[in-house]
């Protein structure tokens, strides 16, 4: 039995009191585990030294309180001292209890509990389940989430596993959308008005009972929500709240849009606008000057020479009036270095044309952010560090026509690409704040494209009905690197591949790819000349029974070592 301190003050030793017991009780569970914060180490109990060795505001203080409380009772009559004393116990339980304990402790973890998320600097901090379940798209929560029509859900072990589960059945606002026996247990929410929505997951365990429900994140029940038993004989139910409208889509990758067919390719290059106002430059300033003051209807004409620098056109046009940068091949616009800069950047420029004219020694060549309706016709692009030209950033209904590439990769052989639209899905959160780049409608036509050491055109995720024709390829400096192993890498949708013509590759000559599920499907694939001179195919299919993708029997293939395509034309 603890002594307490009002020994010292009476010269006798008392019987314990309540006080003196719920205090001694405190002491012992304090006292019993403690945690270092500098090293979250389990080392028994903290100790404060400039307090001769009591906690700091822990069981010392309430000890020494209690003491004295006892103390001032021993000096009184005993049935007053008996009265008081009940009443202190009822005003130290409820002092107890809302306190809850009086510890500022840091949080202790036991061996049944969940870590906490990674708190180091820079790091992605996901919350772990604690639910039993947890409805999540990708690797986050579901529950408070802004997404967009056609998001995947999953249901993914929290502190309990998917071992054993019966069934699950997937409800939304209360009606059932799909009922699922076999794991992977994963719902597409396709049809979804704006507003506020609850997905419900009610899992059954055999003949187990339990209720589950969501809270919203950093809620009660962290991601997963809290478990609380509602009777026998119910499945657990798991819930998410989340929306759906303006504002949605954030890093939820949305759902690939409905393919309608293939457009057919331009029939020919539009012509240009009679100009409204010609502005002859002939020096790196001049044309930087022009640049900055353009408008629509401008006709900056180049003369032949050497312009250095990087130049950036970022003033729209309009359809009846577009800005015109043209010269011809001796036009040289020179970016000075292949590891850095793009040579020249089209940033927001609606309606530009750029014509004739010769980019070289840069990171990229051309790069084209958020830009519609631009023309780029007969260029010569050469000698660049990475790709030589770059459709990205939601940049629609541009045409690319007639240009030359010649020498790509110089910095980094495995982002060589030719041409290059779109946006990788590991980028979308960079590029595009996390949704799906939609460059769409976008045609090349016509280009001649060699010494590229990636693929000759690349065409991403997300973007739809693009058209690549009458090119010519020459893959003989394909290096491999980064998985380049074809003249023409498609993973949008939509796109017509036609008239196309192309020798050497290390692989296959046109391929497809699932990146992102949903993209890299309907695409038509017709009358192209593929003189592989490689171990592939002359068209390979990715997820051939997932996609629908149409290989025209009119392809032409030879010297594919694996035959013409891996699925059957038609």
């Amino acid at each position: 039995m603890r002594r307490t301190a009002a020994t010292a003050a009476t010269g006798r030793q008392l019987a314990p009191s309540a006080s003196d017991t719920i205090l001694a009780t405190r002491a012992e569970v304090t006292e019993a585990v403690a945690t270092d914060p500098a090293t979250g180490d389990h080392s028994g109990p903290a100790t404060d030294p400039a307090s001769g060795g009591r906690r700091p505001g822990g069981a010392g203080g309430w000890r020494g309180l209690g003491a004295r409380l006892a103390g001032l009772l021993d000096s009184r009559p005993r049935k007053i001292g008996a009265a008081v004393a009940v009443l202190l116990v009822v005003v130290l339980l409820a002092v107890v209890l809302v306190s809850g304990g009086g510890n500022d402790d840091p949080a202790v973890t036991t061996a049944g509990s969940v870590p906490g998320a990674s708190t180091q600097p820079g790091a992605t901090t996901i919350p772990k389940p604690t639910g039993k379940w947890t409805l999540v798209v990708g690797d986050r929560p579901l529950d408070g989430m802004a997404v967009a029509a056609g998001v995947e859900v999953s249901l993914v072990a929290g502190t309990a596993s998917l071992d054993g589960i019966d069934r699950v059945r997937f409800s939304l606002d209360g009606d059932t959308v799909q009922s699922d026996r076999d794991a992977p247990f994963t719902v597409r929410l396709d049809q979804l008005s704006d507003g506020d929505h609850v997905l419900s997951a009610r899992v059954r365990l055999d003949d187990d009972a339990a209720s589950a429900s969501a809270e919203p994140t950093g809620g009660a029940g962290g991601a997963g929500g809290s478990d609380s038993s509602s009777g026998s004989g119910d499945p657990d139910v798991i819930e998410a709240n989340f929306r759906v409208g303006a504002g949605s889509g954030g890093t939820v990758p949305s759902r690939a849009p409905t393919v309608a067919a293939p457009p057919a390719a331009v029939a020919s290059v539009p012509p240009a606008p009679k100009p409204l106002r010609t502005v002859n430059v002939s020096t790196s300033g001049e044309l930087t000057a022009a640049l900055a003051a353009a408008k629509p209807g401008d006709l900056i004409q180049l003369a032949d020479g050497v312009y250095k620098g990087n130049f950036v056109g970022d003033r729209p046009g309009s359809a009846a009036a577009p800005v015109t940068v043209r010269g011809s091949r001796g036009a040289v616009l020179d970016g000075g270095n292949v590891k850095n800069g793009y040579v020249f950047h089209l940033d927001g420029a609606n309606y530009w044309r750029l014509e004739g004219f010769s980019i070289r020694n840069g990171q990229k060549g051309l790069m084209v952010d958020q830009t519609n309706h631009a023309v780029i016709h007969q260029l010569a692009v050469s000698q660049i560090g990475n790709e030589a030209v770059h459709l990205r950033n939601f940049s629609s209904d541009n045409l690319v026509a007639g240009v030359t590439v010649n020498g790509t990769g110089r910095a980094n052989e495995g982002f060589g690409e030719a041409i290059y639209v779109g946006t990788a899905e590991s980028n979308w959160k960079q590029i595009t704040g996390g949704r799906p780049d939609n460059s769409d409608r976008n045609q090349v036509i016509g280009n001649t494209l060699s010494g590229f050491t990636a693929e000759g055109v690349d065409i991403k995720e997300g973007t739809t009905g693009g058209v690549v024709a009458g090119n010519s390829f020459d893959g003989s400096a394909i290096t491999g690197a980064n998985y380049a192993d074809s003249w023409i890498d498609l993973k949008g949708n939509g796109w017509r591949i036609e008239k196309n013509s192309g020798v050497n590759s290390p692989l296959d000559g046109i391929q497809t790819h699932v990146v992102v599920d949903g993209w890299g499907t309907g695409n038509l694939i017709t009358g192209n000349t593929l003189d592989v001179r490689g171990p592939g195919y002359g068209v390979n299919i990715n997820k051939p029974n997932d996609t629908h993708n149409t290989v025209s029997c009119s392809n032409v293939v030879t010297n594919a070592s694996s035959g013409p395509y891996n699925v059957a034309c038609t």
